[in-house]
């Protein structure tokens, strides 16, 4: 804690200086904040680009791995093979598993500044209230600080389709993707030869075609 209250103290006057760029403190307050939150979101997508940029290739393997071993389980239950179905399923979960806890600790690195920075803030509006701009209701920096990062998320969001990404984009593979078969595609070849094919479908008939999957009847 104190090596932390350390690099706060050592960056304060940078912090605060957007805070002290008018001289309406209640304005320099809300023009500070939101400069601040707005630092926040970018380092928290700066983090997750360089995140996504180191483990591009293991996120797209445990993705990979879900669609192929859920295709597999999908072949074995057509084949009535309950065992290898019980073995592709399990194995298809368990790469599920990984690949959504790693997007959830993913998304979760977006916010690791906001403590930081709400910590910071502490040191210097503990104990101070802010009436909002219309009305007489008042808030204390904390509340202030989260809807106006809310703002900032949205404001980056909307901007950042016209940004070029900070992560290098990944040469494209030559491979072609994989899809995954859908349940409802098993109903189109059994009873609905009518419904548009969807790329599942496709890989489906496929799998009939190589492996002679018996999907009549």
């Amino acid at each position: 804690m104190q090596t932390i209250d350390s690099i706060l103290l050592l960056l304060d006057p940078f912090l605060i200086f957007p805070f002290r760029i008018t001289e309406i403190s209640l304005a320099g307050f809300y023009i500070g904040t939101f400069v601040l939150v707005i630092n926040c979101v970018l380092l928290g997508k700066l983090t997750i680009e360089g995140i996504m940029c180191i483990n591009r290739s293991y996120y797209g393997k445990l993705e990979k791995e879900t669609v192929r071993m859920h295709n597999l389980s999908v072949k074995a239950i057509l084949m009535k093979d309950k065992d290898s179905y019980q073995a592709c399923n399990k194995e298809a979960n368990e790469a599920f598993g990984k690949y959504f806890f790693s997007q959830i600790a993913m998304g979760a690195s977006l916010l690791w500044p906001l403590p930081f920075a709400l910590h910071w803030m502490n040191t210097r509006f503990q104990d101070v209230s802010f009436p909002l701009p219309f009305g007489s209701a008042s808030l204390n920096y904390a509340a202030v600080f989260i809807l106006l990062y809310i703002l900032a998320r949205i404001f980056v969001s909307k901007i950042s389709v016209y940004l070029p990404p900070i992560a290098k984009s990944a040469p494209q593979s030559s491979e072609k993707k994989e899809e995954m078969i859908q349940w409802s595609d098993i109903g189109r070849k059994k009873g609905n030869p009518d419904q548009p094919d969807s790329p599942g479908a496709k890989n489906l008939e496929s799998m009939e075609k190589n492996h002679y999957i018996p999907l009549a009847g």
